[in-house]
This record gives C-alpha cells, structure tokens and sequence, in this order.
C-alpha cells in the first residue's frame, strides 16, 4: 500500500491508518480539488467489506489519507498458505460481490480488484484500495473529469508507471487483473471489476503458490472438493497462470525465468516436465516477485511483462491509438 502508518486518532479514540502521497498532488490546485471531491465520494461507501476512508488533510505540504485500520492477512497472502477451502471460497467471494455492488450502486467503478486488495479479518473479508476506483457517472468530458478517483495518486514509496491523471487511451490498474479494455485503454465499468472477481475466483480454486515445503513451489488442488493436490515446479516457482484451455500452466522460476508445464485433467492429473521459455529481466534477479508481473494470452503464445521503475529512471509514457492522434 506504499507509505501506510498506524496511528491514532485522539479525537474520536481509534487507531486508524495514515496513508501519505506523492508530493507532486500538491503542485496542482486543479488536481488537489478534485482529489478532495472524490474523497467525499468514497467515503460514502459505507458497507461491512468496504475499508473506510474517513478523511483526507495536508500537514506542512505532505498530503494524506486517513483510512480505516484493519487487522489480518491479505488474501494474496493466504493464498500463499494452500489451498482454501470451498466453503472460504464462497464467503470471501460473496463478500467482495456485495461490496463492489454497493461501490456499483453510487457508480464508483473499483478498476483494481486482486487479491492484494482484499483483506481477510475476523470479521470477514474488506475491499481495501479504490485507488483506480473512478466514477462511472462522469461521462466522458475532459481529460480532468475521465482521471480516476483519488488514490491513483501514488504514496510516497510506491514507483507506478501510471499517472495520477490518466486520460482515455491509458491502461491504469494491475496488469495480470486487468480486463481486455482495460488492456486496450478503453473505457472501464462496472463489467471490468466482475470480470476481474471471476479471475480472483479462479484464482483462488485453481494453481496456488505455497511455501508449505518451506520453499515456494506451485501446487494444484482439485475443485470443488479437495481430492488431490499435486506439485508442478520442481526448483521453486511463484505466480501460476494458466493457458486458456487448462493444458498448460505457466510460472515465475526463482531465478526470475517464465516457466511452462504441460498438464493433462479429467479423471487423473499429470504434469510434464517445466521447461524455461525466457528470462524476465537478464539483466536483474528480482529480490521479490512483487516487483515484477506479468500475464498469458490465453492461447499461451504471448506474454504481457510489467517490471516496476526504478526511482532513478525517468518514467515513460506509453500512447495507444497514437495515429488517431495525427489526424
């Protein structure tokens, strides 16, 4: 979530959270009142499995968030544990359903659904992060009233290729969770984030990473009753996808190569042989998979790599449809 701190707030005698942004929002009046209009609008958002945002300041030239302080494990992580149960699927998956109709009802579309912003607490599952959220009542006005709602805008210590203004033609979200206009840059709604549960709840029933053999392999487990897991990697592996028919899985090697396995499904499960297709970054071992994702059309044939900028190197600016622009 970039530079988040737990704090208190002595006023109302709760711990909240305190989310810091980029400096750069306060160098635009324009951008600063809009980002103060649309926290109003998230803020109304008042649901269970919504993570509140209860307001937004400046101190001293720094903007931010204060937002609702929640305790437990993102569903990212615990995916990262095994395999979940089906009666866990249903409950989490019912839960955001709920929550982004609520969002859908005021016409906020989230545009950043993963598992990296549902939050698993004791009392059940929170959409966190509308960051991309933008509403879906704006029309399609200037490139002002078509820039997405507030926390586009990154924290501090989070680098994004994306602009805290974007306009139309520009992709904005997470790119493995992204649905096809969004890829394209086109226009997104309400469908964008249903499409994007439906690849959470594939997600979570499907290729799961674990470091339950104490280093992180990818698994596979049966569905909808758990008659069987079987382990595809064989030297470490992160970030399962599959091809679009099931017969072939791809993953991120430890060694930050993208790997690929036969399959074969029905009455028994069998796995090939993982066979390298290319290193992801040959010049740069990835600490961590966070920094580095990537996608699979669904034939299997091309591959869609997002690796984050260093905050050293100059950020660049990807325009799609840029002939229309010549006319």
């Amino acid at each position: 979530m970039g530079e988040v701190y737990r704090a208190r707030d002595v006023r109302l005698d709760r711990t909240v959270a305190v989310k810091v942004l980029a400096s750069h929002l306060s160098s635009s009046p324009e951008l600063k009142q809009r980002m103060e209009r649309e926290a109003r609008a998230i803020s109304s958002l008042n649901h269970p499995h919504i993570c509140h945002l209860y307001d937004i300041g400046s101190q001293d030239g720094t903007d931010y968030l204060v937002m609702e302080f929640l305790e437990g494990e993102t569903l990212a992580e615990r995916l990262r544990k095994g395999a979940l149960p089906l009666s866990e699927i249903l409950k989490i998956g019912i839960a955001v359903a709920e929550a982004l109709a609520v969002a859908h009802r005021h016409g906020i579309v989230h545009r950043d659904l993963k598992p990296g912003n549902i939050m698993l607490t004791k009392g059940g599952a929170k959409l966190m992060d509308f960051g991309l959220a933008k509403s879906a009542a704006g029309g399609s006005g200037s490139a002002a009233s078509s820039a997405p709602l507030l926390s586009a805008a990154r924290t501090m210590t989070q680098a994004s290729p994306v602009s805290p203004l974007t306009t139309a033609g520009t992709m904005i979200g997470t790119i493995q969770h992204m649905s096809p206009e969004q890829i394209e840059g086109k226009e997104a709604d309400a469908r964008s984030d249903l499409f994007a549960l439906g690849g959470v709840l594939y997600e979570m029933v499907t290729a799961y990473a674990s470091n339950e053999s104490g280093r992180w392999e990818i698994y596979v487990t049966s569905f909808p009753e758990a008659h069987g897991k079987w382990q595809v990697s064989n030297t470490g592996g992160d970030q399962p996808r599959w091809r679009g028919d099931g017969k072939e899985l791809f993953y991120l090697s430890t060694d930050s190569k993208i790997m690929a396995v036969p399959v074969k499904t029905g009455s028994n499960f069998d796995a090939g042989t993982p066979a390298a297709l290319f290193q992801a970054n040959p010049r740069e071992m990835f600490a961590t998979s966070e920094l580095f994702s990537y996608d699979v059309s669904s034939d299997g044939q091309k591959f869609l790599v997002n690796t984050q900028l260093k905050t050293e190197m100059t950020p660049m600016s990807v325009i799609l449809n840029w002939t229309a622009k010549l006319n």
